[in-house]
């Protein structure tokens, strides 16, 4: 990825803004056979849920002055030790930006099963007290 970035920078003359997108569920929607990674449909399966969050964009002009020798056009197809400082400098902060996503895709997921969880108790204990309101008997229940 990194490469492909740099050599965007060399082409273009622009920094690109990159957008970290994580998402999570296609595995069940596209499923592949676990030992040849090929798709065991070509017919996406239906009432699967996907995630996606979108994080804020990330500027990378900093790194790229940092390592302005590798935007040299000999150095970019080289394995030169300044390149490869840019191209590492570059995967760890998307990477990074990759994990936070991920990290709050989960959190968000927990809460809203957790919020989920709560409210379908709350509907059940509301059906209950319903269903025996008429009843002289009193009945408690734990929250």
């Amino acid at each position: 990825i990194a490469k492909v970035v740099v050599m965007n920078v060399m082409e273009t003359g622009k920094v690109p803004i990159i957008l970290p997108i994580y998402h999570e569920g296609t595995e069940f929607v596209m499923p592949q056979d676990p030992d040849t990674n090929a798709l065991e449909s070509g017919v996406p399966k239906v009432g699967k849920s996907v995630y996606v969050i979108v994080g804020n964009p990330l500027f990378i002009d900093d790194l790229l002055m940092g390592f302005n020798k590798c935007l040299k056009q000999d150095m970019i197809d080289s394995n030169h030790p300044i390149c490869m400082g840019l191209y590492q400098a570059l995967c760890l902060r998307i990477g990074y930006a990759m994990r936070l996503l991920r990290a709050q895709l989960r959190i968000q997921l927990n809460q809203n099963e957790t919020r989920n969880s709560m409210q379908n108790s709350q509907l059940f204990t509301d059906e209950v007290e319903a269903k025996y309101e008429d009843s002289n008997t009193t009945y408690h229940y734990a929250s």
